[in-house]
């Protein structure tokens, strides 16, 4: 189980937004993503979020710092599952990239942005040959989504950070799943791969797991949020 993030994984900033923040940031230790795409709503905490996500690889494929005095995000990573935990004859290295919208940038971010398209042809060249198939996370519009998915047929997964409210509806465009989010933290969306011995692709399947009351809390974070939810004003997001 691989846990990856679209982005815009921060609060924008605004009421209580550092408030919010300290404790997503804080929860990155405690259940750290193995990928999380650094997205439009992210950047204006970049540097804070590139010390505190200690354990956790954040890539941008199209966004880049003006400045030198701010780390770069990786441009995009590698994980490989090795084949005897699934009881397949190769192991699977699968290549994650991630995209925002080039208009959602504001101009005070500190950063610019390249063309989706562009960059994913640049960022796939890197990665020929060392990938058995790409995953997309993208704080994009589905329409981009879904041009990306025509024009690469190396992309398995599109994952959207979408903000809705109810369970959106996957949809296969090409050889990928687009999968949007639901906003909230209500469910935690899940891709499941399928394989056959020799390591190729037979099926994906979408889901949407409902985060119900009743799953044990880990204490440490709870305290944190207590604490936190304690200083904002009653309603506070």
């Amino acid at each position: 189980m691989l846990h990856v993030d679209s982005g815009n994984y921060l609060k924008p900033p605004g009421p209580n937004a550092d408030l919010v923040n300290a404790l997503m940031m804080e929860s990155l230790s405690a259940l750290p993503l193995h990928v999380l795409n650094l997205a439009p709503e992210d950047l204006f905490y970049w540097k804070t979020l590139s010390q505190a996500a200690r354990r956790t690889v954040i890539i941008s494929t199209n966004l880049g710092p003006r400045s030198k005095s701010l780390p770069a995000p990786a441009v995009q990573t590698v994980l490989e599952i090795p084949g005897a935990e699934m009881k397949l004859s190769k192991n699977i290295r699968i290549g994650f990239l991630g995209l925002s919208s080039p208009d959602s940038v504001k101009p005070n971010s500190g950063f610019s942005a390249l063309d989706p398209d562009e960059a994913l042809d640049r960022a796939k060249t890197s990665l020929k040959d060392r990938v058995d198939f790409l995953v997309l996370l993208g704080a994009i519009s589905r329409g981009t989504a879904t041009k990306l998915a025509i024009r690469h047929p190396e992309i398995r997964a599109i994952l959207l950070a979408e903000k809705r409210v109810i369970i959106p509806t996957p949809e296969r465009v090409n050889n990928a799943i687009i999968l949007p989010t639901v906003d909230k933290g209500q469910y935690l969306g899940q891709l499941s791969f399928y394989f056959d011995e020799g390591g190729k692709i037979q099926k994906v399947e979408p889901d949407f797991i409902e985060l119900k009351a009743g799953v044990p809390e880990n204490a440490e974070l709870l305290r944190q949020q207590q604490e936190l939810s304690a200083k904002l004003p009653p309603g506070a997001y």
